[in-house]
């Protein structure tokens, strides 16, 4: 038997959210992607009253334990800037693997043609006519 069009539209939106959400979390990474879940999270399914209580706890430090609060807010800046440059420091690496693997592929190369290529060699300059 043929699918219903909303089944078959169904399967379509959820790869495309699926695709979207993997597209934030590839460019976010994972820590900041599950800090935006937890934000969407509480803003959408929590009350009024919670997100005052929320709001007075952490922002305003109207606890008689506003010193916890400090130290997890430390605590999650220097996780964000772990991570920050520890992806960083990753990026640098790929990029001097990458430049290194591209001169020895163009080594290799110029070894196992004859002719040199157009590219590898400055073009020789014209005189201008005077």
């Amino acid at each position: 038997m043929a699918k219903e069009p909303s089944q078959g539209t169904g399967n379509l939106i959820a790869e495309a959210t699926l695709r979207g959400l993997a597209g934030i979390l590839k460019e976010v990474g994972i820590l900041n992607f599950l800090f935006l879940v937890l934000i969407i999270f509480f803003l959408k399914y929590s009350t009024d009253k919670q997100k005052e209580e929320f709001i007075d706890k952490w922002f305003l430090f109207k606890s008689d334990r506003y010193v916890f609060s400090i130290i997890v807010i430390v605590c999650i800046l220097l996780l964000w800037l772990i991570s920050t440059a520890y992806l960083t420091m990753m990026l640098q690496i790929s990029r001097k693997e990458n430049e290194r693997v591209g001169k020895q592929k163009t080594e290799l190369q110029q070894r196992l043609i004859t002719d040199p290529l157009s590219t590898s060699e400055p073009k020789p300059q014209k005189k201008p006519k005077s």
